[in-house]
């Protein structure tokens, strides 16, 4: 199987004349030597039978002959007959045995030749040069004796090799013939197969498709010449239209390129006016909010210092509804501001750990006076299902945009809500090792709202109805506002109400959990404040308003304040005397306060470790990340108010060295 793959794969790498030759060789000597075999052997065996038939003639005759000589043991006689075997040449010798087996007569011719060998039973038996004749005589159907004939075989060895010598001749002359007509004969078909080659080679080598193979013969050859000359006419054809096609798609692309070029340009454009609209707009927004937080800074301040220091004086009530009125004005810029910032993308949270039992007591604490100033019942209600720890943990969260959220959910609430109760829950669940899911719940006994109207809820600067803008205010923005913080933060709000029946807004919020330090809670505000005291301040603010407000504020806590009006003469004060704290305005003339605290920390006195903390209208994150990186180690956003300077001033100078 090996000897015929191996064959096989040599022969299929031979040119086609040449497998034509040897198709034509091999079927003629495989044709010829069986016809050949089959003569040689009929030849063979006629000759055979009609040699042995001749001579089983003979031996009957001499087998008649031999009786009366065998009956009355005439050996004479017996000698006489034997000897006319004499006139056929091809009896090597012959010899009669008697009844006994002994024997009777013989003729031998050579009489060196060794006597025939005796067989118990008439037939033939063939010797490697003879064959031997024994025949038995019968009387009466009494044996008399054996006739053994022995003859040569050599005419019948001659006959067969003459026979071969025939065979070989002829087919030796066949094949010779054969290869002959076969190599003239193959022209025929492998000569056209060369030139369609040569043609094909041409064409795949100028890449030129007008050249044609020439057809011969009217046979497969001559069919597979006109398929090539058809598929080269196809081929062509479809090349012009090629060159058609790409010389039209090159105007084409062209074209669109100069096309493209122009709208590019004009995408460009449009995207640099839309960046300066929006680098102008949040410029807009960003001035807008420096120049109306700027005088609502004196304006909550006042209100908070004469409030703080005459609670139940004569003008309790205005001044309650003056800073309610700026605080509103405040909670809309902070919305404005935080709609820019979220439709830009540069919302950013800051997570650190929050107690939310604390920070939902301070909102109840904080709206409690709005919502008793309607007959509202106010209640807040925190509760902690997570057991693996021994205390409740804090969570990891923007504390101010948690509260924002919590905020506006509870404002809300007290705003659409005339008799009954707003309520305010926080519930911690555990949602992992060392993750909690926070939910905050807001339910009100208000006016509710529609299932239809629903929809509208989260859209911004959107309310249900046109005239709730009249009747209860604001832009639309705050649930907006919420839920893409909270969205921001991972987690979802929904809402579930009914018109006439009140609202139940649900906040969930995947938080981080953070184990309680055990001695957070041993210092209390007094002992903060208590460190706070006498602290030497220096105060530097351009605006006379807002400098005579915050040093009133700093000097009600009991501190010295040293002021001045600019960057540089901050400076110039900080190079000769040491301070424990340093309030430092933004925007002020000759030197703003990103150079002046960088030149302060520059100095290499005492004052290169004060805490230095911003006092700006200016909230952008970019803003605050300028005074991070300017050396400013915190920041106070205006309007400031007295519990912001005072958390600030206790958590600054309690760190301060004894």
């Amino acid at each position: 199987m090996k000897l015929w793959t191996k064959l096989k794969a040599l022969v299929c790498d031979w040119q086609i004349s040449s497998k034509i030759v040897a198709i034509c060789a091999v079927t003629s000597f495989v044709t010829i030597s069986a016809i050949s075999t089959i003569s040689v052997y009929r030849n063979w065996l006629e000759f055979k039978e009609s040699k042995l038939a001749s001579l089983s003639t003979i031996a009957d005759i001499m087998a008649s002959n031999s009786q009366a000589a065998l009956r009355f043991n005439d050996q004479h006689t017996a000698n006489e007959h034997l000897r006319s075997l004499s006139y056929e040449p091809d009896v090597l010798q012959a010899a009669l045995l008697d009844e006994t087996g002994s024997l009777f007569a013989r003729f031998n011719p050579d009489e060196s030749a060794t006597p025939p060998s005796i067989y118990p039973s008439d037939g033939i038996e063939w010797q490697p040069r003879s064959v031997v004749f024994t025949k038995s005589v019968y009387l009466a159907n009494q044996k008399l004796g054996t006739l053994i004939i022995e003859v040569d075989t050599r005419p019948f060895r001659e006959s067969v090799y003459q026979s071969i010598a025939a065979a070989i001749a002829l087919l030796v002359g066949a094949m010779a013939l054969s290869i002959f007509l076969a190599s003239r004969m193959q022209r025929l078909i492998a000569t056209p197969i060369k030139d369609l080659d040569i043609i094909a080679a041409e064409v795949r080598n100028s890449e030129e498709y007008t050249a044609r193979a020439i057809k011969k013969y009217n046979d497969e050859v001559g069919s597979l010449v006109d398929s090539f000359n058809a598929m080269l006419d196809k081929i062509s054809e479809r090349d012009s239209s090629l060159r058609e096609i790409n010389a039209n798609l090159e105007n084409i692309v062209e074209q669109r390129t100069k096309d493209l070029r122009i709208q590019n340009y004009a995408l460009q454009e449009a995207m640099e006016a839309a960046n300066a609209a929006s680098v102008a707009k949040s410029e807009f927004l960003a001035t807008t909010s420096h120049e109306l937080r700027t005088p609502l800074n004196p304006i909550i301040g006042y209100v908070e210092k004469i409030q703080r220091e005459a609670p139940n004086g004569p003008h309790a009530q205005e001044l309650g509804l003056i800073r309610q009125s700026a605080e509103q004005l405040l909670r809309l810029i902070e919305d404005i501001l935080d709609f820019s910032r979220i439709e830009n993308g540069t919302l950013r949270l800051t997570p650190e750990p929050v107690e939310i039992e604390t920070l939902g007591s301070d909102i109840v604490t904080l709206l409690k006076p709005q919502a008793t100033a309607k007959g509202l019942s106010l209640s807040y209600q925190f509760e902690n299902k997570i057991k693996a720890y021994k205390t409740t943990p804090l969570v990891s969260i923007d504390e101010g945009r948690l509260r924002q959220v919590m905020l506006n959910l509870a404002n809300n609430a007290i705003k659409f809500t005339h008799q009954g109760t707003v309520s305010l829950s926080a519930t911690l669940h555990s949602f992992g090792d060392q993750t909690g899911k926070l939910r905050i719940q807001v339910d009100d006994t208000g006016i509710g709202i529609a299932q239809a109207d629903q929809e509208k809820l989260f859209k911004p600067f959107s309310q249900i109805d046109a005239s709730w803008t009249r009747e209860y205010g604001g832009m639309g923005l705050g649930l907006a506002i919420s839920q893409r913080i909270v969205e921001t933060m991972g987690g979802e709000i929904y809402c579930q109400s009914e018109a006439g029946k009140g609202s139940q807004f649900t906040v969930t919020i995947p938080v981080p959990l953070e184990t309680r330090e055990q001695d957070a809670e041993e210092s209390g505000e007094e002992n903060s404040f208590a460190l706070a005291s006498a602290a030497k301040v220096l105060l530097v603010e351009d605006e006379a308003v807002n400098r005579e407000l915050m040093d009133a504020l700093l000097c009600s806590l009991g501190h010295d304040v040293e002021i001045a009006v600019n960057g540089a003469e901050a400076v110039r004060m900080a190079a000769t005397q040491r301070y424990d704290f340093i309030l430092l305005d933004i925007s002020m003339p000759k030197m703003d306060g990103f150079e002046a605290c960088r030149q302060i920390r520059a100095l290499g006195n005492g004052n290169a470790s004060t805490p230095v903390v911003a006092m700006t209208a200016h909230v952008t994150p970019e803003d605050k990340d300028r005074c991070y990186e300017a050396g400013m180690s915190d920041y106070l956003s205006k309007p400031v108010s007295f519990s912001k300077l005072k958390k600030a001033l206790s958590n600054w100078l309690e760190k301060r060295p004894a």
